[in-house]
């Protein structure tokens, strides 16, 4: 659920309040970085650990596109859907190994040697540190200069959604979309760009989000666990294995939900064309100019680190672990590399993210752009040890919205409401 905790080692927290959660599951990693603990970090996102934790910590993140990065895992609805629609009758998701950094450039300087071992040549020409300096140089250069002119007019179009294309319709704490949008208004002045609030919506209509992201998870979480297993033995082992606490409920109930929805596989693949199919439409709109979107990275600030996941927002409630991620997966289903960046502190000094995303294969340009995006804001961060020293951890009022299990009997209970299998363990 966006978590990182275990039984030996207990919650990490955001160095912003260690009462609250890093997030994850690369919550190491990013409050290792806004600590001072290290200057570069990695980790990998399905549907946001990477750019979930980089929010919660005031950090950057970036979702590559994929088949950047030579270890990344290619099999995907979404690298032949569009074209070939018969082969995919088994879809998956992309699960995406990532930099992360304290800005744009040190995480540009980090992709740059994971992508060392790549074979195009395409992609061997380009250093995406290169990229961020000159989004960096460009706010110091003037109006008229060349360099600043010539990619600035190639953007052609920013698109702000408040609630990532509808998917998230209050859903989303309104301190997190007005700081985002304040930064849309930035850069729109500065661009002289009239912001398009409505573009992203085409993307998502008619698209179940929660449904389809759900389906191909636990679709690829029961193949990640039933290789080299038989069906009887797998689920044998799965009850034994939540028996004895070998086992998080949370995970449990993705797999066997997993193994009862391969006869609908058919369906999710025709959903995620339909959806593919959206989102290259809405980026070849600017034709050749580029494009890019702007949208909150998570629904809420980083929450009490006692709790595993949220299962109510709002008093709205989520029927898994992951459905509060909704708008970091809604974008992992975009197929798009994204980049999340610290763009303002709360009153209480908690930190806000905002995902920037941009069409596929565009990382090198995604990154110049959100070089420019992050000079624009000026995040002021906290030198790491210093965060936590300057200030008492404030309570939030909002923090009575946010309920979840903090016990495996709580998780297991809530999940079970959705899966028979599971309440033969009550």
């Amino acid at each position: 659920g966006s978590q990182t905790f275990n039984p030996l080692f207990g919650a990490t927290a955001t160095p912003f309040d260690t009462k609250r959660t890093s997030g994850g599951s690369s919550g190491g990693s990013a409050a290792a970085l806004a600590a001072g603990m290290c200057w570069l970090a990695t980790g990998s996102d399905l549907g946001g650990s990477l750019r979930i934790p980089a929010s919660f910590c005031g950090v950057v993140g970036f979702r590559p596109s994929a088949g950047l990065l030579p270890e990344t895992e290619t099999k995907t609805p979404a690298t032949t859907t569009v074209e070939n629609e018969e082969s995919n009758d088994d879809p998956l998701l992309h699960n995406l190994t990532g930099p992360m950094g304290r800005d744009v450039l040190d995480t540009s300087i980090l992709l740059d040697a994971m992508a060392s071992k790549v074979t195009s040549k395409e992609l061997k020409t380009k250093s995406f540190r290169r990229y961020a300096l000159q989004g960096m140089q460009t706010l110091t250069q003037t109006a008229v200069d060349e360099n600043k002119t010539q990619w600035c007019k190639n953007v052609q179009r920013i698109i702000f959604s408040h609630d990532v294309g509808g998917t998230c319709i209050n859903f989303i704490d309104e301190r997190i979309s007005q700081t985002c949008r304040s930064v849309a208004s930035k850069v729109s002045q500065s661009l002289s760009i009239e912001i398009d609030n409505e573009g992203m919506n085409k993307v998502f209509q008619g698209i179940d989000v929660p449904c389809l992201f759900e389906h191909l998870r636990s679709s690829y979480m029961w193949k990640k666990w039933s290789d080299n297993r038989t069906e009887k033995s797998t689920k044998d082992e799965l009850i034994t294995f939540l028996k004895d606490g070998h086992m998080k409920p949370e995970l449990a109930w993705n797999i066997m939900i997993g193994s009862k929805i391969s006869s609908r596989n058919k369906a999710a693949a025709s959903m995620h064309r339909n959806l593919l199919s959206q989102v290259k439409d809405m980026f070849n709109e600017a034709g050749k100019g580029e494009t890019y979107i702007l949208c909150p990275t998570t629904c809420c600030l980083p929450f009490n680190k006692k709790i595993r996941y949220l299962k109510s927002i709002y008093d709205k409630d989520m029927r898994s672990y992951v459905e509060w991620l909704r708008p970091t997966y809604a974008v992992t289903l975009m197929n798009c590399p994204t980049i999340s960046i610290p763009v303002g502190l709360t009153s209480t000094g908690l930190p806000i993210g905002m995902q920037i995303i941009g069409p596929e294969n565009s990382d090198g340009e995604l990154i110049r752009f959100a070089a420019y995006v992050e000079g624009l804001v000026e995040f002021k961060r906290v030198p790491g040890p210093l965060i936590t020293l300057s200030k008492e951890n404030i309570e939030d009022s909002t923090d009575s919205m946010f309920d979840g299990p903090k016990t495996w009997r709580g998780a297991l209970e809530h999940h079970a409401q959705t899966c028979s299998d599971l309440k033969t363990l009550l």
